[in-house]
């Protein structure tokens, strides 16, 4: 009678511990849950941040890149536009040149001369 009691004893014992083990794993799993679900919000945080970021980079450079913006400054360096007809284009050789294939990339140019020229043409006239 005595050993069944130290048997049972012992199987109270080990489902104790394996009861305590498999507490012990859950909470562990729980807290590792909750920090991965915390970095991610980070993470989404951070991103709208970088969104944000970039659309304001877009609209500056969309505004860098303006032809009222280009022709004020050309004509405060003293050069004034071309009509459209006296801009001629120029056949450029490309080869070796690696451009994005993403489509948003234009070749872009603006007709302008200086006034010292415009009025060496017109005297000439």
């Amino acid at each position: 009678m005595n050993r069944k009691k130290v048997h049972y004893k012992g199987k109270i014992i080990l489902f104790g511990v394996v009861g305590f083990v498999i507490v012990l794993f859950y909470l562990w799993g729980k807290v590792q849950i909750n920090l991965v679900l915390q970095k991610n919000d980070n993470l989404k945080r951070r991103e709208r941040a970088l969104q944000l970021e970039i659309d304001d980079l877009r609209s500056q450079i969309d505004a860098m890149r303006s032809y009222k913006r280009i022709v004020e400054l050309a004509q405060k360096q003293g050069l004034i536009p071309l009509s459209p007809s006296r801009v001629a284009e120029l056949q450029v050789d490309m080869k070796g040149i690696e451009l994005p294939s993403d489509n948003k990339f234009k070749l872009r140019y603006a007709g302008f001369a200086s006034l010292k020229l415009k009025r060496k043409k017109q005297a000439s006239k």
